[in-house]
Formats: structure tokens, sequence, C-alpha cells
């Protein structure tokens, strides 16, 4: 797939919704992931917020539910939003390197959504960003610098800390795959178990 020539844009992120994505990214003990705003800025681009939708995330992806999915896409309409500009898709990679997987490759094309950027971010803080464009013709444009915009203002991050743990809570199910011993069973991928397992209180640590 190749990049198509000119100017590449850069991605911006505003202050709030980059301080978001991190205690997301942080706070979550597997991979999370989820939607987000992005605006025209001059030449460039704008993700202008990042949210959390309800899923199911494991060590090694995450599943935003359906359901969920269309319920904010309603409710944008409901309130006069503009559904076009919710073309940001990000997900974590946990402790994990940033890289497009090919599960990551497959969301983005089942998700279709002409102009999308996506995010991929670690704990290290690390990110990934690209731009995909399924019309007129198909192109990816990878490698983009994520800008974080200062924040002139400043915001409680421990306030902020305390209102994204308590949604994660709310809204993420942690799930762990596991397959049993029997030795029958180990090679019969229908035998895999999979089980919830709450947040911790004391988990992650506040320091």
């Amino acid at each position: 797939m190749m990049d198509p020539p000119g100017r590449m844009p850069r991605v911006f992120i505003a202050a709030t919704a980059f301080k978001r994505l991190k205690w997301y990214i942080d706070l979550c003990p597997f991979e999370v992931g989820g939607l987000g705003i992005v605006e025209p800025f001059g030449e460039d681009l704008l993700v202008a917020d990042t949210f959390l939708l309800r899923q199911r995330a494991s060590n090694s992806d995450t599943e935003l539910d359906a359901q969920a999915v269309l319920d904010h896409l309603l409710r944008c309409a409901q309130e006069g939003g503009d559904l076009s500009s919710l073309r940001v898709w990000w997900h974590s990679h946990a402790e994990g390197d940033i890289h497009w997987s090919d599960t990551d490759e497959q969301t983005i094309e089942a998700m279709q959504i002409d102009q999308l950027i996506s995010i991929v971010g670690n704990k290290r803080h690390e990110f990934g960003c690209r731009l995909d464009r399924f019309r007129p013709e198909r192109a990816t444009v990878d490698g983009l610098p994520l800008i974080p915009i200062s924040d002139a203002e400043g915001s409680e991050d421990e306030s902020l800390r305390q209102e994204i743990m308590a949604e994660l809570r709310e809204k993420v199910t942690l799930i762990v795959r596991e397959t049993p011993i029997e030795h029958e069973l180990v090679f019969d991928p229908s035998s895999t178990v999979e089980f919830e397992i709450p947040f911790q209180e004391d988990w992650p640590p506040t320091t």
C-alpha cells in the first residue's frame, strides 16, 4: 500500500484530549481503545477530543461494544453534533511496542471511515499515528506526528485521573483467556476459557 504523494498533514491533539488518552492507557492494565473527534486545523488536523466506550479488553486485544457505538452516534445526531468529525480511532498496546498489528489493519478496514485518523500508544507514552483514505482510492499515510497543544491554563491531573479511573471501571470489562491443562483440549481452539477480572482498588499505584 503506497503512501500518497504531496504534503503530509500534521496531527495536533488538544491538551485535555491528550491527557485523557494517556490516562486511559496508563490506568488500564490491558489494552484499551476508543474513538475521538477530529477538526480541521489550517492545513493540518486537530484531535479535539478522545473518549471511551463500553468494551471488552484483554492483554492482546480490545473489542468495542457495537451497541455502545450505535448509541453514541444516535446521541450525537440527536444533539446536533457533526457525525463526520467522529473519525478518530485510538487504542493501546499496553506494555507492547508501537506497530500496526494484523488485528489493527483488519479493524481499520472494517470501519471504512474515510479520512480516518488512527492512534496507537503504550504505557511508555510512545505513539503512532496514521491517516487512512478509502475514496476515491485506498491510501494510507503512516508515520504522522502527533503533536500535543500546550495547556496554558493547566488542569487538575489528580481530579482527571479519578474521573478516568471511574470511567474505566464502568465501561471496560477485563477479560482473561486461559487454555485448559488437559492434554486433549490444548490444541482445541474452542476449549479456551474466558473469565472476567475486576479492577483492583490498589491498582495502579497513585505514584
